[in-house]
């Protein structure tokens, strides 16, 4: 199966510097459980979404996520 390419607002990375924290957690979470429930309230373009699905639960588990940002929008170009 083909890895799916996703799209985000390159000036809008509210997620990345916090990829090196949450990796290092992934392993004792899996430890724990092989189906993470997860909630993630505010969510804005779902970078962090995709890392938990993609990392965490990419063997089961599921994620619940909530934002309240419906009249905010950001420019696509």
């Amino acid at each position: 199966m083909a890895e799916a390419v996703y799209h985000f607002t390159p000036t809008r990375d509210w997620f990345s510097h916090n990829i090196p924290s949450w990796t290092s957690l992934i392993a004792e979470v899996k430890s724990l459980t092989s189906s993470p429930r997860v909630l993630e309230i505010g969510s804005w373009e779902g970078r962090s979404a995709v890392f938990l699905l993609t990392k965490l639960c990419d063997t089961g588990g599921s994620i619940v996520c909530i934002d309240h940002f419906d009249l905010c929008t950001t420019p696509t170009t």
